[in-house]
């Protein structure tokens, strides 16, 4: 019983993009890597854009938390800051952490639920480059201004083994690289290699954005 305050009975949902063409969103890696994986009409990672009723739904059930992927490419449509905001985007997130928060339910996010912008896959190869570190802090700092008033639990990245290991050993999720040895169908990649750099990648991305959040944002209990 000590330990109830910390226990929390929530949901966990992919929540990416409600649509192909709202938001004026940005491809993701993922988006065109299913597009040519699965049937044209099939769309992957979807959350109902009725997010009131979902919530609605939450709240009966008894639940107390709400864990959610942020879209990288729907905030930053070409993945940079400099590249613009999607202030649409961004009001989707407040409004849904609104409704959460005067439902009784406390918003969890996840910064990147494998979801890459397609402008920093194309530019510099996303996760094989170390200039991913740079702009992923950048992306995760203003999730943090953004919505850090009211969200206080963040998760940087979900599942990083998975990710390097099936997007760039086995070549079974975006970006679909690996070795032929591995896979034939996969148009290029090094399985011997890519995994190790994009993991290292990843762990920098979530050391960095770790240290900037517990330096600049977390509030301590007095």
């Amino acid at each position: 019983m000590a330990l109830r305050g910390y226990l929390f009975w929530g949901l966990l949902v992919l929540l990416m993009i409600n649509s192909w063409g709202h938001d004026s969103v940005a491809t993701r890696v993922s988006s065109s890597y299913n597009r040519t994986s699965f049937p044209a009409d099939f769309v992957f990672g979807t959350a109902s854009s009725a997010y009131q009723e979902d919530v609605q739904l939450m709240k009966f059930m008894g639940m107390d938390a709400f864990r959610f992927s942020i879209s990288w490419a729907r905030i930053l449509p070409r993945g940079k800051l400099s590249g613009g905001v999607n202030k649409e985007g961004v009001a989707f997130y407040n409004n849904l952490i609104n409704e959460l928060i005067s439902n009784g339910l406390k918003p969890f996010i996840t910064l990147f639920h494998w979801d890459l912008p397609q402008a920093l896959e194309d530019e510099y190869g996303g996760f094989l480059s170390p200039r991913i570190v740079t702009d992923f802090v950048d992306f995760a700092e203003f999730c943090y201004k953004e919505f850090g008033d009211r969200v206080k639990h963040w998760i940087t990245l979900n599942e990083p083994w998975t990710f390097a290991f099936l997007g760039y050993d086995l070549g079974s999720l975006a970006p679909g690289r690996c070795s032929a040895w591995r896979n034939n169908d996969c148009p290029a990649g090094d399985s011997a290699t890519e995994p190790y750099i994009v993991g290292h990648h990843m762990l920098l991305c979530h050391g960095v954005a770790a240290k900037v959040y517990k330096e600049k944002y977390l509030v301590r209990p007095q």
